[in-house]
């Protein structure tokens, strides 16, 4: 299993390293190994079309599912690797996660890495510039192989929702990009789709100053850098000694494959594995990098970033809700009859301020008559009074944003994860919104 990672990481090495100077049919001939691969493992990987331009990968109609060589085989008319892998799935029709179009942008690691080795502004520039990172639209996975993982663990009236539930699953979108708002400033965007029926944002605008970079905050990014230098110019290598087999990417190349399967053709890159250790070399990679991880993140944190906004949203359809609020078996809906029963009619201050007291306790009402119990807290729930009113009537989205018109700097949040008070010293500087049926 090690062994097919290492290959598996070996083939997209290709599309990690802007030094490599790839060809147009690279990809597709990245994309034959791992079918081959693949098919060696009992699983089928078809699809449409396959491009790699200005490190940018596509594929569309991607199609995984299970692989078993065909009995009824016959060599004169099954010519191609393609041909055997369509042929060998057609056994497992309903059981295969298909995916209309995949994206993924590799820009970013290339502005990363030649960032890391100039340390030129432009490079440092060019990591805060709008782009999709990764997207994949229209992922649909088997309703069984979703149910098969659960079904000895439910109940049957648990299976029945189970089942209407994994319904939602046949058209997923997601996205992650980059919206570059200035001078190494940006906001980072996930956006998750389950067809028209849920949406799911969540973005963070953060920015940095580059004067935070101190020598020893490179020495780790270099660090980095140099791991992934050794490891891909190595893989890049094997790509190359690939390449050299013309057999293999002609189109009647099945007789090409059964050789390497074989070890009669196409020698040279699999010697290059064995010769050396790569499980081992492989696992000494992750560790480093493991451990270089957590450095950067510390790091990343005592810079002197500045946190400018933080937004999560989540909306869904009134069949999804009701599927939902029917698998919790209730809870939901004490939630929402709870609601009902506080903000179905408008407290006066009085009211709200006892309210508050008995919600805390006697333990904690000191604390909130201290800091909660104010003319600036009445004006809030007086103002969100109808909004979650109407929510716990009609509960549609959900979600919270907070904003920093000057931003916060990233040292301060550090602190107040490790002290929660002192969160009330910067309340002035950021407005709060609790989202409430709104739609992405």
């Amino acid at each position: 299993m090690k062994k097919n990672l290492t290959i598996f990481l070996i083939i997209f090495s290709i599309f990690l390293w802007p030094q490599y100077k790839s060809k147009v049919d690279d990809a597709e001939k990245a994309m034959l190994w791992m079918q081959f691969l693949a098919a060696d493992n009992e699983v089928s990987i078809q699809y449409d079309s396959v491009k790699l331009r200005n490190n940018i990968l596509v594929v569309k109609d991607l199609k995984i599912g299970k692989f078993s060589f065909p009995d009824d085989f016959d060599v004169n008319e099954t010519t191609s690797l393609q041909a055997l892998i369509e042929q060998g799935s057609m056994l497992y029709p309903d059981e295969s996660i298909t995916i209309k179009e995949l994206t993924m942008n590799f820009k970013f690691i290339e502005s990363f890495l030649n960032w890391a080795e100039e340390r030129d502004q432009k490079s440092l520039s060019d990591m805060f510039k709008s782009m999709v990172i990764f997207e994949l639209d229209g992922l649909a996975l088997p309703v069984s192989l979703i149910l098969d993982e659960a079904e000895n663990e439910l109940t049957y009236s648990q299976y029945i929702v189970a089942n209407r539930m994994a319904n939602y699953l046949n058209e997923l979108s997601l996205k992650f990009e980059q919206k570059g708002k200035g001078k190494l400033r940006s906001s980072m965007l996930f956006e998750m789709e389950l067809g028209k029926d849920f949406s799911l944002a969540y973005s963070v605008d953060s920015g940095f100053d580059d004067a935070g970079f101190n020598s020893s905050y490179f020495n780790m990014i270099e660090g980095l850098s140099s791991i992934l230098a050794d490891t891909v110019n190595d893989f890049s290598f094997l790509i190359e000694l690939a390449d050299e087999c013309k057999e293999l990417y002609v189109k009647d190349n099945l007789n090409a494959w059964f050789a390497v399967a074989d070890q009669e053709y196409c020698m040279a890159p699999q010697e290059f594995i064995y010769s050396r250790d790569y499980e081992e070399r492989i696992d000494g990679f992750i560790e480093e990098i493991e451990i270089l991880e957590s450095e950067l993140l510390l790091a990343s944190l005592q810079n002197t970033g500045k946190a400018y906004g933080l937004r999560f949203n989540a909306a869904w359809s009134e069949r999804l809700y009701e599927d939902i609020s029917l698998s919790s078996e209730g809870v939901i809906d004490i939630a929402l009859f709870t609601l009902k029963g506080i903000f179905e009619n408008r407290l006066n201050k009085e009211e709200f301020e006892m309210l508050l007291q008995q919600m805390a306790g006697p333990e904690l009402g000191v604390f909130v008559s201290e800091f909660f119990v104010s003319d600036d807290l009445y004006k809030i729930y007086t103002d969100y009074q109808p909004k979650i009113r109407t929510f716990a009537n009609k509960p549609r989205g959900l979600g919270l944003s907070i904003e920093s018109k000057d931003g916060l700097d990233s040292s301060y949040l550090m602190m107040a994860s490790e002290n929660p008070f002192l969160l009330f010293s910067i309340l002035d500087s950021i407005e709060i919104e609790l989202l409430l049926n709104k739609k992405n």
